[in-house]
């Protein structure tokens, strides 16, 4: 189940970094404020999946302190939050300039 956890957040990261970076060299005039509108709603919800996954990182810590992956999976989930902000920082600033 880690391996799967891992694989999936790390492809969720590199994916909010990539539209971060994008966002940050694009102008208010060449985004769709729509397209904006739901991302920024995505990414919102995000947040309540990332306390979540956090909480299934402590039920895992405690119940098997041993498991590979463990560790790994913790420097993602710490990775989440800051990069989230990041995206909505990026969405605000064009949404609100218009």
């Amino acid at each position: 189940m880690l391996p799967i956890a891992i694989a999936n957040l790390r492809a969720e990261l590199t994916e909010a970094r990539d539209l971060a970076r994008r966002l940050e060299g694009e102008t208010p005039a060449q985004v769709n404020r729509l397209w904006c509108d739901q991302l920024a709603e995505e990414y919102h919800d995000a947040g309540a999946g990332q306390a979540a996954m956090a909480a299934q990182l402590e039920q895992w810590r405690r119940t098997h302190p041993d498991a590979v992956g463990l560790d790994e999976l913790a420097e993602l989930v710490a990775e989440v939050e800051p990069v989230r902000q990041a995206l909505l920082r990026q969405l605000a600033r064009l949404r609100s300039a218009e």
